[in-house]
This record gives C-alpha cells, sequence and structure tokens, in this order.
C-alpha cells in the first residue's frame, strides 16, 4: 500500500478548510465591521477524529517494511494511542500501548476503543522505567507522535504530518492570501515560512 492511497482511503484525506462563519462575524462585529474571514482546518474529521492518524499510519506502514512485528506507543489522553492502533490493524502488525494509570481512568472511552482495535493497553504510574524494560524488546519499534526526542523522530514526525501543510496550502491558494494562525507551528511552518509576503502567528 502507497501511503498517498492509505492517507486518502483510510485516512479520509483531504480534508477541506472551514469557512467559521459565526467566529467570523463575531470578530467583525467587535472590531466595528473589520476583519478577516476565519477558517479552520478540520483534521477533527480524519478517520480517528484528529491529526494524529497522519504520521500514526506513516510510522506503522515504515515498521511494517522495515519487519518489525510490534508496535510499542506512550500516549497521554489516547489520542495517540487510538491512532496509532488504528493504524497498526490496518496494516497487520501488534499494537502495544503505554498510557498513565490516571489518564486510563480520565479517558476510558479511549482504552476501550485502543482494546477494540485490537491493541494491548498497559498502565503505568510511578515505575516507568521498570514497566518499559518489561514491556519493549529490540524486536519492537516505538512510535513516536510529537516532534521530540533524538534525530531522525521530529523529522519523521515532521515529515509525516506535513500532508497538513501541503494541503492546506494548496486551499490556501485558492481561497486567500494571508495570515495564518498556527495552533501546532510544526505542521504548517516548515511549508510556508520560505513564502514570500506570508505572515504566520504560532
Amino acid at each position: 500500500m502507497e501511503l498517498e492511497v492509505v492517507l486518502r482511503d483510510y485516512v479520509g484525506l483531504e480534508i477541506p478548510l472551514h469557512f467559521a462563519q459565526k467566529l467570523t462575524d463575531y470578530y467583525k462585529r467587535i472590531n466595528k465591521g473589520i476583519g478577516s474571514d476565519i477558517y479552520l482546518k478540520r483534521e477533527d474529521l480524519n478517520h480517528g477524529g484528529a491529526h494524529k492518524i497522519n504520521n500514526a499510519i506513516a510510522q506503522a506502514m515504515l515498521a511494517k517494511r522495515i519487519n518489525f512485528k510490534n508496535v510499542v506507543v506512550p500516549t497521554g489522553a489516547g489520542q495517540h494511542g487510538v491512532a496509532t492502533a488504528a493504524a497498526c490493524a490496518k496494516v497487520s502488525l501488534e499494537c502495544t500501548i503505554l498510557m498513565g494509570s490516571l489518564d486510563m481512568e480520565r479517558q476510558p472511552s479511549n482504552v476501550l476503543l485502543m482494546k477494540h482495535l485490537g491493541a494491548k493497553v498497559h498502565p503505568f504510574s510511578t515505575s516507568w522505567p521498570s514497566t518499559l524494560c518489561d514491556i519493549i524488546s529490540f524486536k519492537d519499534a516505538m512510535s513516536v507522535g510529537a516532534a521530540i526526542r533524538p534525530h531522525p523522530c521530529p523529522t519523521m514526525v515532521r515529515a509525516f504530518k506535513s500532508i497538513i501543510e501541503k494541503e492546506t496550502r494548496k486551499q490556501a491558494k485558492e481561497k486567500w492570501d494571508g495570515m495564518l494562525v498556527l495552533g501546532v507551528a510544526l505542521m504548517l511552518w516548515d511549508c510556508f515560512m520560505n513564502l514570500y509576503k506570508m505572515n504566520m502567528l504560532g
């Protein structure tokens, strides 16, 4: 399976820009009729309900390509865990989720969904190092959801999430030429930072 096909047919790309009519009207009203039209990039419409599937499916496909059998991923509230569990189910890999005990209590629906997708969910509290050693072996692939950890992890995450940049750039050129307000700069900054006359706030 090629990544582009999976992103289209499984993740549900491309995600359109959504015109935030009420938010636009509100800001124009409080600024005496002056203001920009506001558009949102609705990554919550992806399969799994978040942008995280873009990165998770690519990492799962990479793990499959280099013959890993199990993908291990730490997750906070569970969104990256859900995305990775879905991605592993798609490419027929085992999936092991490490999630804080308190987070598991707070997010039971995400825990249930991960298990429904075939993942094994392991709780941890203060014993993170020993828990990690018990669960992970050198035969496992470690999935990364954020642009952290040593190289090549940040580069991989940036590359795999760049589909958001590419879509937004294409859609933005069709609609307007103005400022981008970024909630998570990694997903858009790299693609737009060298463009002439492009203003960004992140």
